[in-house]
């Protein structure tokens, strides 16, 4: 799959799958990544934040203020 230069949006990016897709999107030179969690601060482990690529959001699936700013980051980045 071709992803240089894409926009990528990873939920559940604080777990082990999460984790392998962010450093997956970063060695196929992806133009950004939007990591997503609930809870942010379990992102803050991640040795990727020093990457200029990644961005991180809550995002809880459930709450519609959540969907809503990502939705609107991803239109504003893609338009």
């Amino acid at each position: 799959m071709d992803l240089k230069n894409k926009v990528v949006l990873i939920t559940g990016a604080n777990g082990g799958l999460g984790q392998a897709f962010v450093n997956y999107c970063l060695e196929k030179e992806v133009k950004k990544i939007y990591c997503c969690a609930r809870n942010i601060e379990n992102l803050n482990g991640l040795n990727i934040l020093d990457d200029d690529r990644v961005e991180v959001f809550k995002l809880d699936i459930t709450n519609n203020l959540d969907i809503e700013n990502i939705a609107y980051k991803a239109e504003f980045v893609a338009g």
